[in-house]
């Protein structure tokens, strides 16, 4: 069973506005298992597989194009070139909100890369482990 995220509706909002949505935070904090149950017709990628972060990497103009529809990228960061040829399939295409969604662990990375490429185009946010809250509601916070 998921725990349910407070931050959910600000990552549904968010990619109601925004082309491009990143999830930052630290490893292990759920992202990948998020944005999977948050956006499940979105084909996901993950660049962890060398041989498709090779591929990325070699043509990622072409890469993108192979996703109409948009995709889950996961460890986006580790293709830096992937954001420019987002900003070029988002530039040339119609204006589709939440299309691509990203992640990354390597917030800095992510960040400096989506900023200085996709700036208007794109939003983050950051998620971080469970709260209280949230495993409270879960049935998984534990009794000490």
């Amino acid at each position: 069973m998921m725990i349910n995220r407070e931050i959910k509706q600000a990552v549904l909002r968010l990619a109601d506005q925004f082309p491009v949505i990143a999830v930052t935070g630290p490893r292990q904090s759920g992202k990948t298992t998020m944005v999977k149950a948050f956006f499940p017709k979105k084909q996901y990628i993950s660049f962890d597989d060398k041989s498709m972060r090779d591929f990325a990497m070699a043509n990622p103009r072409d890469f993108v194009r192979a996703f109409p529809q948009g995709a889950i990228f996961d460890e986006a960061q580790k293709v830096p070139l992937i954001f420019e040829a987002l900003k070029a399939a988002v530039d040339q295409g119609d204006y589709e909100p939440g299309k691509f969604v990203l992640t990354g662990s390597s917030q800095f990375h992510l960040r400096k890369n989506m900023t200085e490429s996709m700036a208007g185009r794109g939003a983050f946010i950051r998620l971080l482990p469970f709260s209280v809250r949230e495993l409270q509601d879960g049935n998984r916070l534990p009794e000490n």
